[in-house]
């Protein structure tokens, strides 16, 4: 949904087709512009609960369908949309949520960078080879803009962990619900998640929540600087992400 009243657009046909069906009168029916003042009043919401930033625009408002089923779901993913959040509206009955995975630390810290990775594999037993080691530390923070690195849109090896890394860990548990109608999940830009497997069609509104430039610290101000603004687009699975991990280093 791009926010134009376009008569030909799908997602409004598909809430007037839902009006019409409930015989809602204009004073009560189901609009884009509601969905979207329920969002970021939830987006509000988290925010006061946990004393953070102010999130105050949408971008990428979508209705999710899938028709019919069964279906086995997705392989569990990193969409990087940092400093952004993640936006489930869940509409259909009998709806199972997007699958949300905590990650297991070894007892140590969790991959975010040359020296966590490297910590990391060395706890898992696993031998790393000094010049790896070498070129890792060395190189975590050189800019990645040659014409041999560019296609693969990694700023730095270390930024890249910073968002993806914790890919490498082991899955310590996840957590996915039934939901009803109206239950919304918000999620950071970085989280581990995974559509559900399902049984029968399934329905969601999404959106990302873009957090207010005018409400930051300087910490926020300095991270959003270094990450740029991301709208999902780029996305890795663990076994991409090790495919282009490796494809790089080679």
């Amino acid at each position: 949904y791009d926010g134009q009243a376009d008569s030909n657009n799908a997602a409004i046909k598909l809430l007037n087709y839902y009006n019409q069906q409930h015989g809602l009168s204009s004073k009560t029916s189901l609009t884009m512009g509601k969905i979207k003042q329920y969002m970021l009043g939830m987006c509000d919401r988290r925010s006061r609960e946990r004393n953070c930033r102010r999130y105050t625009s949408l971008g990428n408002v979508m209705f999710i369908l899938q028709l019919g089923g069964p279906t086995n779901g997705q392989v569990r993913h990193i969409d990087n949309m940092v400093p952004n959040l993640q936006i489930c509206l869940y509409m259909s009955s009998e709806c199972p949520s997007t699958v949300v995975y905590a990650m297991d630390d070894g007892n140590g810290l969790p991959v975010t960078n040359a020296t966590t990775l490297i910590d990391f594999w060395e706890r898992q037993g696993k031998v790393v080879p000094e010049a790896l080691k070498e070129l890792l530390i060395r190189h975590g923070d050189t800019k990645l803009k040659t014409k041999h690195t560019k296609y693969l849109g990694w700023s730095t090896i270390n930024l890249q962990l910073l968002c993806f890394g914790k890919l490498y860990q082991p899955v310590a548990y996840q957590l996915g619900l039934q939901t009803v109608p109206g239950t919304t999940l918000l999620a950071g830009g970085n989280e581990i998640h995974a559509g559900p497997p399902t049984k029968h069609s399934r329905m969601f509104a999404f959106a990302i929540g873009v957090p207010d430039t005018n409400d930051q610290n300087a910490d926020d101000r300095l991270h959003d600087d270094d990450i740029g603004k991301n709208d999902g687009e780029v996305q890795y699975s663990p076994v991409l992400f090790h495919v282009d991990f490796c494809c790089l280093i080679f």
